[in-house]
């Protein structure tokens, strides 16, 4: 069926009850929230933000209740997904919005999408990145950031990006670029932490193109 976008979206939502399917990339995944209280018997009292985006801007999502058990651990940043029957809630006016990483890309920030399992039954379909077509216009994802905890899992030679605070740094150290060149690399170890894991990142890091960072590089910095 046909497809609407998020500037679309925020134009006509006042005037439909019902809106096409949406097609976006997650670029923004906040923590899985817990809001039960005792008067209220709710079975899963769960809800997550995320960031979505299509070629005309950005947008809040957010997944309510049973669908975050369901949900949430397949759903990372970078993933594509196909939204149908979800609703459109006017956005909670303090909450604090993560900055795109394209600072060109406009952010609808009047309104959210709620997918929940009912009042509508919300239908979520994970779009592999290989079926993913250049013309639908989805914006790359900037920075993959991990954490700690999520290290361990990550295939081999997986690129990602990281941030924590650093505990540790080695003293400065040379290597060879080539086995009998004059050059050398320069290089130094440092470790981590971002309070996922009892384990730090361990960084090894090269005085390539910010050498006055490399320098400067101590224990109680985030980097």
């Amino acid at each position: 069926s046909k497809l609407t976008s998020l500037g679309q979206l925020e134009m006509t939502w006042r005037s439909r009850a019902h809106f096409h399917p949406l097609l976006v990339r997650v670029l923004h995944k906040s923590r899985l929230r817990y809001y039960g209280k005792p008067e209220k018997k709710l079975d899963m009292p769960y809800q997550a933000y995320f960031e979505v985006a299509d070629s005309s801007g950005m947008m809040s999502m957010v997944l309510w209740n049973s669908l975050c058990p369901e949900w949430y651990n397949s759903i990372k940043v970078g993933t594509v997904l196909l939204l149908e029957q979800y609703a459109i809630k006017t956005s909670y006016p303090f909450k604090t919005q993560p900055t795109p990483g394209d600072s060109q890309m406009k952010r609808f920030a009047t309104i959210e999408i709620s997918l929940n399992v009912r009042d509508p039954p919300t239908k979520i379909s994970i779009i592999p990145e290989e079926m993913v077509k250049p013309d639908w216009g989805l914006p790359e994802v900037k920075y993959r950031f991990i954490t700690r905890s999520e290290l361990d899992d990550l295939p081999n030679n997986h690129s990602c990006d990281v941030i924590g605070l650093v505990t540790f740094v080695g003293r400065a150290e040379r290597a060879r670029k080539r086995e009998h060149g004059e050059d050398f690399w320069l290089y130094r170890w440092a470790h981590a932490i971002d309070g996922t894991s009892d384990q730090p990142f361990i960084l090894e890091l090269f005085a390539t193109s910010q050498p006055e960072v490399f320098e400067h590089i101590h224990p109680s910095i985030h980097l």
